[in-house]
């Protein structure tokens, strides 16, 4: 084992039927964002900050799944392109960009998708440092939207956490405390569409969706929740590595309202972290 996270085969649209017609192999991986505009966000970008495989884009051509499995400061994708067209899409391209703090090494793929073929690309991210804007994918293609499909990625600092439990309200106060404000505090207020009956919901995102242990007890007010842990950072101890702190305050009185606000360690924008709203 090369103690990588590793992402078993998985689809969400039909298999391929045959071999591809051009042998022809087509890769990119650079350090920005490249031409043509921006990477949007699509709109299942933030449940898969939380979730590790959905469709991340679809339009009538072409579907974009996902699957992803992280391990600390290592995490690989698994993208997958499913032609909903009965034509070939020729010309096809498939270009990863990373961002300077997080390094991508993605694999080849074909220069066409058949008609109802779906052609997998891996993936592989590691985190060098706290960073705000994640890697993108911009797709082209014969018949593609001028300047191609480009979007962000779905790796935000939390999925590069790793839980820190085991601490009391002192020690995590003092650390909350001392964050300072933006642009290393986030805060969203919304209202919950229905009466929490416990806070089973609220542990499982923290725990499973943005690897952050739950600190039971550790607020004053009982219905709140308090979550910690850090980014896990290539060649820096646990120690070294800047924590993310999640606490929302859930007010039943006011039209079932919660405030959620998240704190990072120096150099880290809560903004991103807090992508999960």
């Amino acid at each position: 084992e090369d103690g990588q996270p590793h992402v078993a085969a998985h689809t969400h649209a039909a298999q391929p039927e045959g071999r591809v017609a051009s042998p022809h192999v087509h890769v990119h991986v650079d350090g920005g964002g490249g031409g043509g505009g921006a990477a949007v966000e699509t709109p299942s970008f933030i449940s898969l900050s939380v979730r590790n495989d959905g469709v991340l884009f679809e339009d009538g051509m072409i579907q974009v799944g996902v699957k992803s499995e992280y391990k600390g400061g290592q995490g690989r994708l698994a993208l997958y392109y499913g032609n909903k067209t009965p034509t070939p899409l020729v010309s096809f391209s498939a270009a990863v960009s990373g961002v300077p703090e997080v390094s991508v090494q993605a694999s080849p793929v074909p220069s066409a998708v058949q008609p109802g073929q779906q052609l997998q690309q891996l993936v592989q991210l590691e985190c060098n440092a706290p960073f705000g804007e994640p890697p993108s994918l911009r797709l082209s293609f014969m018949g593609a939207p001028s300047g191609g499909i480009h979007v962000k990625l779905p790796v935000t600092p939390t999925k590069f956490c790793a839980p820190l439990p085991g601490l009391g309200a002192a020690p995590f106060f003092e650390r909350w405390n001392s964050v300072g404000g933006p642009p290393n505090e986030a805060q969203k207020i919304t209202t919950l569409l229905e009466r929490p009956q416990n806070m089973n919901l609220f542990n499982g995102l923290s725990a499973k969706g943005l690897q952050l242990a739950v600190l039971s007890g550790v607020d004053p007010v009982q219905t709140n929740l308090v979550a910690i842990g850090c980014v896990v950072i290539k060649g820096k101890t646990q120690a070294e590595c800047p924590p993310v702190m999640l606490r929302i305050e859930i007010n039943l009185q006011v039209h079932r309202r919660a405030c959620a606000a998240v704190e990072c360690g120096s150099h880290v924008r809560a903004r991103p972290a807090a992508h999960a709203r």
